[in-house]
């Protein structure tokens, strides 16, 4: 996808380029590619990522960096407290787990249902 953007000269900012509704400010790619990006790099490592998506580790940091600032309520844990991390490994299987648990809440008690 090409499009020419305009350049135009603001007062307070100085030039800036037209936004466009397909990507971010400040972005050389399209709002799905970064999504993408961020879903592969949550389901794969960093080196596998940037090697299918053809960029570097420094611009994986930035959209990835982007899409959390784009898309995660920076509000999600202001009721958490504490939390607890319980990692099992069995070398048998080959298995490695993880448990997160709420165990403070503002009003003493815990809402188990929602967790």
């Amino acid at each position: 996808m090409e499009t020419h953007r305009h350049r135009v000269t603001c007062p307070e900012h100085g030039v800036i380029n037209e936004a466009v509704p397909w990507a971010a400010p400040e972005s050389l790619f399209t709002l799905d590619f970064e999504s993408l990006v961020a879903w592969l790099a949550r389901e794969m490592n960093k080196t596998a990522v940037a090697a299918l998506a053809k960029i570097s580790w420094p611009t994986l940091g930035t959209i990835i960096e982007r899409f959390v600032a784009r898309n995660i309520d920076k509000r999600r844990l202001d009721d958490l407290l504490v939390v607890g991390l319980d990692e099992a490994f069995r070398r048998t299987i080959i298995t490695d787990s993880s448990v997160t648990t709420h165990h403070v809440c503002h009003t003493g008690q815990c809402d188990l249902k929602n967790w």
